[in-house]
């Protein structure tokens, strides 16, 4: 990698995102997020696959004020998408963090796509038909890598009004992203590849029999030097035992984080993107 072409720029760390509902551009705002690195931010060309879990579980309340109506979704209780408190849910949470994260680095020389995944259904999970159904079929590119923030922000909406399905797969999600990063043009041209890669656990929910598939995305993501950065989403994400999760991003030479609260999450994609 020739360091020599790439430049600093310092992006305003203010962090105050508009949070959302499932109507983005209605959202009222919420407290400002403070967001402090250490500064200036080195960039260079980079091109960052944006992850997003969409699995059933999901659609579980989070325990944080998302949507900043000062209401909070109980923890332990599954919501019905368009209920009071659907947008204090974990993908309403990754939609928002993504979001913001768009609107702030987009005008440096970052591209960026958006990638969402599910999994097989519970019956497929526990059985044989796991490798048969494959990987791929499971991930799904919402946006193509692009420095269009309306295009990105565009397909962020799209994504949150779908309801979350099934089982999650890790493997679908870092097939696709890999895929999205592997086809952009320019590849010589940019020599940064990251995937900032979010989960409502730090485990899949898809079973011992995802692990092969899961494990030669590692190999392939080493082999196109591509890092994996992860973020498992609540209190069970803090487990001191190695995860799935942590084992893709040292596998790759990125790095886990355990986000117990995920009002902040927006902080710690930007840092894993910047830094």
């Amino acid at each position: 990698m020739r360091f020599a072409t790439w430049w600093a720029a310092v992006v305003g760390l203010g962090c105050s995102s508009p949070h959302l509902d499932l109507a983005l551009r209605d959202m009222p705002l919420h407290q400002p997020v403070e967001c402090r690195l250490e500064g200036p931010i080195t960039l260079g060309p980079t091109d960052v696959a944006i992850v997003i879990d969409r699995s059933r579980p999901t659609i579980d309340p989070t325990g944080s004020d998302i949507d900043g109506d000062g209401r909070v979704g109980r923890t332990g209780f599954r919501l019905a998408t368009g209920s009071a408190e659907a947008a204090d849910n974990y993908l309403t949470a990754q939609v928002v963090a993504a979001r913001s994260l768009v609107r702030t680095v987009v005008d440096v020389d970052v591209r960026l796509a958006i990638v969402a995944f599910t999994g097989p259904s519970r019956s497929a999970a526990l059985g044989d038909r796991w490798e048969a159904e494959g990987v791929r079929q499971f991930g799904e590119v919402w946006a193509d890598l692009t420095s269009d923030p309306k295009a990105l922000e565009a397909a962020l909406e799209a994504l949150l009004r779908r309801e979350p399905e099934r089982m999650a797969s890790f493997a679908a999600g870092m097939t696709r992203a890999l895929d999205v990063l592997a086809s952009a043009p320019n590849q010589d041209r940019r020599p940064r590849k990251v995937v900032v890669f979010m989960a409502a656990s730090p485990e899949p929910r898809a079973g011992k029999a995802a692990e092969p598939a899961m494990k030669d995305a590692a190999r392939l993501a080493i082999d196109k030097g591509v890092v994996f950065n992860t973020f498992g989403l609540g209190e069970a994400a803090a487990a001191s035992t190695p995860t799935s999760l942590s084992r893709i991003a040292g596998a790759t030479g990125g790095h886990y984080r355990p986000v117990s609260d995920p009002s902040t999450l927006y902080c710690h994609l930007l840092e894993s993107v910047v830094l």
